[in-house]
């Protein structure tokens, strides 16, 4: 049943989670079910024979050392587990993979024509204020939201992903940023070809909300080390469990008020 949703929807959606985010992968799985009408694949970096027992979702055993939690030199997690996984999603399932973090709630359906005919659709940081994130220390993008077609291309590109990433030496995210600088200029929403390979970048104010205003998928960022972050994924997850018809609405709202402000 669920190929045949993943199949309707036109994508599998991947996170990946250890038995720290257990409890995120559940709030995602019941999220995802409602708003894509289909669960997760999750990749499992070491959960618990009871935490795999718990989920609905189909697993994918990672098989990781634990390398990805180990920080690079600029103090940030390496996380470099991410293009393997995403690679094994599409061999599987001969489907595209959109893979966002566990920290992350969708408010609002998503469809593959939102990437634009794309080989790989990223997003890359909010900006807050006036500051610019351009040449923040971990990257321009911010991955927790890559989406990967089911074409060689894409392939090709994960593939060096991959092979860069096992280095060791640097965050995913950063990586990612690096293999994508001849896009950094390029407007917004805008699927352009270059090398072969055609990219988009996404308004992060909608694929990758790190505020929680208006997007269709809103991340939670430093939801791992609790604080406030904690309390308002708690809080808002439980808006959209008890209304998500009304919390959605509300926020497609939203969106379309702030349309012209959006690039």
């Amino acid at each position: 049943m669920e190929r045949e949703r993943f199949e309707a929807q036109g994508f599998v959606v991947l996170i990946c989670c250890d038995s720290n985010f257990f409890e995120l992968a559940q709030v995602f799985e019941r999220n995802l079910l409602r708003v894509q009408g289909s669960y997760p694949v999750i990749g499992d970096l070491g959960l618990t024979e009871a935490q795999r027992a718990a989920l609905r979702s189909e697993l994918i055993d990672l098989r990781c050392d634990g390398s990805f939690r180990e920080m690079c030199e600029a103090g940030y997690i390496l996380a470099t587990h991410k293009p393997a996984a995403i690679r094994e999603v599409i061999r599987r399932f001969g489907l595209p993979c959109l893979a966002l973090d566990a920290d992350m709630l969708l408010t609002a359906r998503l469809h593959p024509a939102e990437c634009g005919g794309a080989d790989i659709a990223v997003t890359p940081r909010m900006r807050r204020r006036a500051k610019r994130f351009e040449d923040h220390r971990n990257g321009y993008l911010n991955s927790g939201f890559f989406y990967a077609a089911a074409t060689p291309e894409a392939d090709a590109f994960l593939v060096d992903w991959q092979r860069r990433c096992e280095a060791g030496d640097k965050s995913d995210q950063l990586i990612l940023s690096e293999m994508t600088q001849d896009w950094k200029g390029d407007p917004l929403g805008a699927c352009i070809a270059r090398g072969g390979l055609r990219l988009v970048k996404l308004p992060p104010r909608i694929y990758n909300d790190t505020r929680h205003y208006r997007g269709k998928v809103i991340h939670f960022k430093t939801l791992g080390r609790g604080g406030k972050s904690r309390l308002k994924w708690e809080r808002i997850a439980g808006r959209m469990q008890r209304a998500p018809r009304l919390h959605g609405a509300l926020l497609a709202l939203l969106r379309r008020l702030a349309e012209p402000f959006l690039r």
